[in-house]
């Protein structure tokens, strides 16, 4: 996750939501030209194709495909996998995963709240960057363990989590993990999340964050 605001920089959440639909090519694009990345979810449509959707694709749906915005965004992706037990299209051998595994490029960061899934894109795949979702409740200190072990290079808790456990978000950042928070639509807590070596935010809103944070360093 290169810098554009010497630190912390901005990742457009599924593109950017407050002005363009979820996961569409306008929004992606559009969040291109403000952040550092974008994060777009990622599944199966029933003809096998993969597709950026959040929700579950059963049927008809004029979702992109993942190789169409490969094919159009050159800025880097974060590939979310939806891959999660007990949903429909869950792949128990990771092939959704697998297969944007192959079409990920340099720069991009593959990543799902599933860790299974993402360890075997790190052992089928090793030269794709990979990171661990965490969501409320978890263990930073666990998914920090998780991530040394496997060699996941990208810790992304909930923002609330990473407020109420900042000691271990402090020793992830110290210890090499970049940490990526979601999802952050109030800038003022970017101070709190930048002392504890934050470094970047997940955004409905990056035109407004990345302003906020060319802010705070011209100030």
């Amino acid at each position: 996750m290169a810098s554009r605001n010497q630190g912390m920089v901005v990742i457009g959440h599924r593109g950017w939501p407050t002005r363009f639909p979820d996961n569409s090519l306008e929004g992606i694009k559009a969040a291109a030209e403000v952040a550092a990345m974008v994060e777009v979810d990622v599944r199966r449509h029933p003809s096998g194709a993969l597709v950026l959707s959040h929700d579950p694709v059963t049927g008809e749906s004029q979702a992109p495909t993942l190789d169409q915005v490969l094919a159009t965004v050159s800025s880097p992706l974060n590939l979310e996998i939806k891959n999660f037990p007990g949903e429909y299209g869950f792949e128990d051998d990771h092939r959704l995963a697998l297969e944007a595994a192959t079409r990920a490029r340099p720069g991009d960061l593959l990543t799902c709240f599933f860790w299974p899934t993402v360890d075997e894109v790190r052992l089928r795949h090793p030269t794709v960057a990979t990171g661990l979702l965490i969501d409320v409740g978890a263990s930073v200190a666990d998914a920090t363990a998780h991530a040394q072990h496997l060699g996941h290079g990208t810790l992304a808790p909930n923002w609330e989590l990473a407020l109420s456990q900042p000691d271990e978000i402090r020793r992830a950042a110290a210890a090499g993990l970049a940490v990526a928070v979601w999802t952050v639509n109030d800038p003022t807590i970017i101070p709190a999340l930048a002392k504890l070596g934050v470094g970047a935010i997940i955004t409905d809103h990056p035109g407004l964050m990345a302003a906020a944070l060319a802010d705070r360093i011209s100030t």
